[in-house]
């Protein structure tokens, strides 16, 4: 049928490219694919190495601008691997904290792993995208870059191990206005 050319069509995009947009425009969706090695530089990556809990660790993500003007969208770009194959559904938040941690603009996503099964498997690689728009009324000013992953669709954070938080910061980032 069209509609199984269709989920067969996107399922080979997603085991061999990153979404880089998923949007819907009444009545179509428009989903973006990028090869992974347009949107993540293993070269250049930042190695974190930090497990959330005993499902998942963030190996690495690719850098993140130092400094920014607004309006302008920081992709945050993460290189994730599956420890377990047990679990519930997560979700990634992405916020842009003022120095009190108190969240300035975030993004909450499905991290791709729950929606492709190939991912679950322990040992798994894969890329996410997340995309955090900053307008131009965010105050200019430093900012701490945090990630997190939490039970879907409103459960607990997941904890770091063996750390007790549960986010990490992936940079700084200066804020100036256009």
């Amino acid at each position: 049928s069209a509609a199984d050319q269709i989920a067969f069509g996107e399922d080979t995009l997603r085991t061999y490219g990153v979404v880089v947009f998923d949007r819907w425009i009444e009545p179509l969706r428009l989903v973006g694919f990028a090869r992974p090695d347009t949107v993540y530089d293993p070269d250049r990556a930042v190695k974190k190495d930090v497990h959330f809990g005993e499902a998942l660790a963030l190996d690495a993500h690719a850098a993140i601008s130092e400094a920014v003007s607004t309006p302008a969208t920081l992709r945050i770009v993460t290189r994730w691997r599956t420890l377990s194959s047990a679990g519930k559904p997560l979700k990634l938040f992405v916020h842009l904290a003022d120095p009190s941690l108190r969240p300035v603009r975030q993004k909450d996503k499905e991290l791709r792993v729950a929606a492709d099964p190939a991912r679950r498997a322990p040992g798994s690689v894969f890329l996410d995208v997340a995309d955090l728009f900053l307008d131009a009324a965010v105050p200019a000013g430093e900012y701490r870059l945090l990630l997190g992953l939490y039970e879907s669709p409103t459960g607990p954070r997941l904890a770091l191990r063996p750390a007790a938080a549960d986010y990490v910061e992936l940079g700084r980032v200066t804020v100036d206005p256009f």
